[in-house]
């Protein structure tokens, strides 16, 4: 039931505004005494509270904000500004939210090893930088998939005194070797979650030498000068990536091509899907939704090959690519291609193509 009224448009009782707004007909009266959100009016004769339909957005924006976990008074400010001065205080507060959960992971992780006094074994120490820079390259190919939680995990793995770290989003496959600081014949491996590792990049690539320690359900990486990073295991085993690699054909056709020109004719594409033709001197770039069309000079050893990539999979292999000059190897157009850098093996990425009806 509404009632009219000249000054403040149509006007409902507490319990149908608190219904249209998504808020408790309590939950409003505290909004009244925070002066956050008043009524219209309120009925002299009754002490019924009234509102107007024209404060259901404030009433709206006011729960979702509560909702976000933003305080009062943040909230006062936030619904008096003008819209890009609040979108700016939003934003302010959402990196606030960010960095204290990474903190409070970051910390619940390293209680949850005090209390139940597990020891941890040193595998090896890689240097910081080098180390960021590799888990940096390998992270764009994890991918974020409720039914998969294991895609969005990097594989670690050190063995014959060296880490190499994968990652796959079944698309892709990228991999990454450094050696450790000193030699050392531990041999060990295990799924670290992507997540954990995206929070504390930033100090890793600060720490100068870091300690890498693993635990039941944790590693733990002890950069010098910095807070350790303890970032959880993945229970789900990693994809047999292994297997699928060894059983593949020898590459028949290699292309050794500048990195730059790759990007900058991957960046010129507008649409989903590129188009990669090897020829004997060339690859040549299509781009079926503008009809764009980019020859890259190449140095190609074997048979031409034309085959179709999805533009999100094939940019990122090569965008992290080391140095100057990529490396692509070709099976068949049907089989996963092989970028690398020409001038260091360490890092591989895989890149599925599709198929083209």
């Amino acid at each position: 039931m509404t009632t009219p009224d000249t000054e403040h448009g149509e006007l409902v009782p507490i319990g149908a505004f608190a219904q249209r707004t998504g808020l408790t007909a309590s939950a409003l009266r505290f909004y009244a005494d925070s002066s956050l959100l008043t009524p219209a009016t309120i009925d002299a004769s009754t002490g019924y509270r009234l509102y107007s339909t024209s404060q259901e957005t404030r009433a709206i924006t006011l729960r979702r904000l509560r909702e976000i976990g933003m305080f009062l008074a943040d909230i006062r400010t936030v619904l008096d500004a003008e819209p890009t001065v609040a979108r700016d205080l939003i934003d302010d507060h959402v990196r606030t939210v960010t960095t204290e959960a990474a903190r409070t992971r970051r910390e619940a992780a390293a209680i949850a090893t005090a209390i139940a006094a597990e020891s941890t074994t040193v595998v090896c120490a890689l240097r910081g930088p080098i180390l960021a820079a590799a888990i940096g390259q390998v992270l764009t190919a994890t991918a974020r998939d409720a039914a998969h939680p294991v895609l969005d995990g990097v594989e670690f793995r050190f063995e014959d005194g060296a880490m190499t770290l994968t990652s796959t989003d079944r698309y892709r496959i990228s991999s990454r070797s450094l050696p450790a600081v000193e030699p050392s014949n531990t041999r060990w491996s295990g799924t670290v979650c992507a997540g954990d590792l995206r929070d504390g990049l930033s100090d890793l690539a600060r720490g100068g030498v870091v300690g890498v320690e693993a635990g039941t359900g944790t590693v733990r990486f002890r950069p010098t000068g910095r807070d350790d990073l303890w970032c959880r295991l993945l229970d789900d085993p990693f994809p047999s990536h292994r297997a699928m690699v060894d059983a593949l054909p020898p590459v028949t056709t290699r292309a050794s091509v500048a990195t730059s020109a790759v990007l900058q004719s991957l960046e010129g594409c507008v649409g989903e899907r590129v188009l990669l033709d090897v020829t004997s001197t060339a690859l040549v770039l299509s781009d079926a939704a503008s009809a764009g069309v980019s020859t890259v000079p190449a140095d190609i050893c074997g048979p031409p090959v034309e085959m179709c990539f999805e533009l999100s999979t094939l940019y990122p292999a090569v965008s992290v690519s080391i140095g100057a000059e990529l490396l692509l190897d070709v099976r068949a157009a049907d089989l996963p291609m092989t970028v690398r850098s020409a001038d260091c093996g360490d890092l591989t990425t895989m890149v599925m193509p599709v198929f083209v009806g």
